[in-house]
Formats: C-alpha cells, structure tokens, sequence
C-alpha cells in the first residue's frame, strides 16, 4: 500500500476522490451516510467495552399495532454502564453534558468535507 500511495497519481487519486465525497447528491443518491453511520455503530458495539464488558447493545422493539406493526433496531446502554452512571457525582456527571464542548476558540463553518 505505502508503494502505491508514493505514485504521481496518488494526489491525483486522493483528489478525485475528494471531489466525489465533498458531492451532496452523490452522498444522497448514494446513501453514504447511511452506510456511514452504520459502519460507526458498528464499531461502537464492538469496541467499547467497560470493565472488560460491552457497554451498548442492539435491541429489537415493535412499534405500531396491526398493519403497522415495525420491528426497530435501537442502540442502548448496558445495565451495568446505566449502573456506573448513575453512581457518580453531579460533578462527574457534568462532563457528560454536550454543553461542555472540548473547543477553545468557536469552529469556522464547514465549507466541504476536504
């Protein structure tokens, strides 16, 4: 692979591809996000652990009644990570807050994904 990366044509390459995912429509025509998201959750169900343990998992609901009855795919703690979380101190707990975010000066806005 680091041979084929040292080509001439591997900025070229790197650049085409670029091009392709900074293309709204090719991300919606494509579901790349989709495939995305689930290639993260993915990751998440196999590598986080605690204490040697898992600390989400895949659960099935049914949702509607009748004709409309669906069956979901949701992501959810583990008891013992709810347990663990729940043992410790507000001060602890704040850190789990999305307010505190680990910037010092404010993001610029996104221009494209490159």
């Amino acid at each position: 692979m680091l041979s084929r990366n040292r080509t001439r044509s591997a900025a070229k390459r790197a650049a085409d591809l670029a091009a392709v995912v900074d293309d709204e429509e090719d991300w919606a025509n494509n579901f790349r996000a989709y495939h995305l998201g689930e290639k993260l959750i993915s990751l998440a169900l196999q590598s986080a652990v605690f204490d040697g343990k898992p600390i989400f998992e895949s659960k099935e609901d049914q949702e509607g009644s009748g004709k409309t009855l669906k069956t979901m795919q949701r992501i959810g703690l583990m008891e013992a990570a709810e347990t663990w979380i729940g043992e410790q101190t507000p001060e602890a707990l704040d850190l789990f807050s999305p307010i505190y975010v680990p910037m010092i000066v404010e993001p610029r806005p996104w221009t494209s994904l490159s």
